[in-house]
């Protein structure tokens, strides 16, 4: 092969490692903003609402509007976890970095940098700060973690407020699936014999498995420990 037929190779596969990584953080994007909003959601409407305020709450839209737009997330959690500990429920270890991701996302652009032809190492633009690749997949995975123990924690102290003989509930989380893609599962209250757990949406698509194999395939891909 010709040098300049490595040269146009070469090219080719850092323009495709450009693009593959940029979808792959659009989709990581979307499960964390999905799933942070969900609980923003979830605490007010079916824990907070429920236990502090009637039925008629619902008909008077001032007020309405007025708890839904002051309370921020943070508000609502410190609510919600001292309704937990009032039942003997220990809140989430680290909330403020289940929730800095989602600020940092929702306030700062995200995509590729930059690539190094000798380290074979890319930076990306995550979160207002110029990181490498390998550091974003482990900021991924401590989420992911934190994203479960929410889902647990939230499913208990729902669970200690209500009646769910006649009621499904799924509280959603994420996995990493390949050491770089997020994929949304829940846990279902009440839980099923065994160990089950269900895509949000339809699991892994072609294009994501088609990342996966990618990413895995290239020298520096794998997570230091």
């Amino acid at each position: 092969m010709s040098i300049n037929n490595r040269n146009d190779k070469e090219f080719e596969e850092v323009i495709r490692l450009f693009e593959r990584r940029r979808k792959i953080m659009i989709h990581n994007n979307n499960c964390i903003l999905e799933t942070v909003i969900f609980y923003e959601n979830f605490f007010l409407s079916h824990i907070i609402k429920p236990l502090f305020f009637s039925e008629n709450y619902a008909s008077y839209e001032k007020m309405n509007d007025f708890i839904k737009n002051r309370m921020n997330f943070m508000d609502r959690y410190k609510v919600v976890l001292e309704i937990a500990r009032k039942k003997g429920i220990n809140g989430i270890k680290e909330f403020d970095k289940f929730i800095e991701m989602r600020n940092n996302l929702a306030h700062n652009l995200s995509n590729i940098a930059s690539y190094n032809r000798i380290t074979e190492e890319s930076e990306i633009l995550f979160g207002g700060k110029q990181i490498t690749w390998d550091a974003y997949l482990v900021k991924i995975n401590k989420w992911a973690n934190l994203s479960y123990d929410m889902a647990k924690f939230t499913k208990d102290v729902y669970k200690s407020n209500n009646k769910i003989d006649n009621m499904i509930m799924m509280f959603n989380y994420c996995t990493v699936e390949g050491k770089c893609i997020l994929i949304q599962r829940n846990v279902i209250l009440p839980e099923p014999e065994g160990e089950y757990t269900s895509f949000v949406h339809s699991g892994i698509d072609t294009d994501l498995l088609q990342y996966i194999n990618e990413e895995n395939s290239i020298k520096g891909s794998e997570i230091n420990e």
